[in-house]
C-alpha cells in the first residue's frame, strides 16, 4: 500500500481553483488577479480564459517567426494560425454542461518570485496544471526591496 493511498480524496484548494477555471476559461473577458505557489516559485498574474491566451500566444509567436525568405514565413504562420486556431477553441455548452473539467490556468503578465528574487517579466503568458499548485491567495502583491 503506497503512502499516497492515505490522503484525503477532497483537497478544497484544487476544487476552488477548478470552480474559478470554470467561470474564466471558457470566457473571452473574464478575468480575476491572482498568486499561486507552485513548488516554492510564487507566480502571479491575471488568469484569463483559454480563448484569449492561445489569441496572445498565437501573436506572440507570429511575431517572432523569421525565416529565410517571405515566403516560409507566410506558410509557417498560416500553420501557426491553424494550429491555434483548433486550441482556442473553448468547450462546446454541451461538454460544459457535462461538467468539462479545466485542468489548467491561464495566466497574462506573470510575474515569478523565488527565493526572494524577483523576476519581472511583463507580457509574459504562463499555463500550468491546477494539480500543480500548492496554495493560492486572490490578488497580486509588489516585491518590497530589502535593505
Amino acid at each position: 500500500m503506497s503512502i499516497d493511498s492515505d490522503k484525503p480524496k477532497f483537497d478544497g484548494r484544487i476544487t476552488l481553483l477548478k470552480l474559478f477555471a470554470s467561470l474564466i476559461n471558457p470566457s473571452d473577458v473574464a478575468q480575476i488577479t491572482t498568486t499561486l505557489n507552485v513548488n516554492g516559485i510564487i507566480i502571479t498574474g491575471t488568469m484569463i480564459g483559454m480563448k484569449p491566451y492561445y489569441e496572445a500566444i498565437s501573436e506572440k509567436l507570429k511575431e517572432t517567426v523569421r525565416g529565410t525568405s517571405e515566403e516560409i514565413d507566410t506558410a509557417v504562420k498560416k500553420d501557426l494560425e491553424e494550429i491555434f486556431e483548433q486550441l482556442k477553441q473553448p468547450p462546446s455548452i454541451e461538454e460544459l454542461e457535462k461538467g468539462f473539467d479545466f485542468e489548467y490556468i491561464y495566466l497574462k503578465d506573470a510575474k515569478f518570485y523565488s527565493s526572494g528574487i524577483f523576476f519581472p517579466a511583463e507580457g509574459t503568458y504562463w499555463i500550468g496544471k491546477i494539480d500543480s499548485v500548492d496554495g493560492f491567495i486572490l490578488g497580486s502583491f509588489a516585491p518590497i526591496p530589502l535593505p
